[in-house]
């Protein structure tokens, strides 16, 4: 019996320290691509409640959360904005840097405060995995629209870069 109990003391303390230390993980729900939309909330099917801070700042998201994901499709300029808000919710952009969707992987966010639009932008690269959490603050929960727009980087055809990061040099390529 001392055992079983040492043990979900170890464990419990273990996960509150992982928890702490912004070892915090995600799991994407639903994928997007470059110019959806979805209208959905951070507690709805799908939601967790994984992360209470993030590695660009952010504390206090103790409410649910919801993730989406995206596979870059060419480098540029990735923009996602959130409205229709009703409570406080706050927008993440993480990087996957190898580990997945993780807090402290953060390249943007987004903290307006109250109720009104949350809009973040950030510099994506081709083949390259993010997730965008929607997360609420102090416990919030609300309905919203997300919405994910992206510019391709352009490509100087005189600087013998592959500028848009697709594997061709110099505008000899297929965009």
């Amino acid at each position: 019996m001392r055992s079983k109990l040492f043990a979900v003391a170890v464990f419990a303390v273990l996960s509150l320290a992982g928890r702490m230390a912004g070892a915090q993980e995600c799991t994407s729900d639903f994928a997007l691509s470059c110019g959806d939309s979805d209208v959905w909330w951070n507690d709805g099917a799908g939601s967790s409640d994984a992360i209470d801070a993030y590695g660009c700042g952010g504390s206090n998201q103790t409410g649910d959360e919801y993730v989406y994901s995206l596979v870059a499709p060419y480098s540029g300029t990735a923009t996602v904005t959130l409205t229709g808000l009703e409570a406080d919710l706050d927008l993440f952009a993480l990087q996957d840097v190898g580990g997945g969707c993780n807090a402290g992987s953060c390249v943007a966010q987004s903290r307006a405060g109250g109720s009104g639009d949350e809009t973040l932008t950030f510099d994506m690269v081709v083949g390259t995995t993010y997730y965008f959490v929607v997360d609420g603050y102090l416990e919030a929960s609300s309905a919203y629209t997300l919405t994910l727009g992206c510019v391709a980087s352009t490509e100087d055809c005189d600087n013998a870069i592959d500028d848009d990061a697709d594997g061709g040099v110099d505008c000899q390529d297929f965009d």
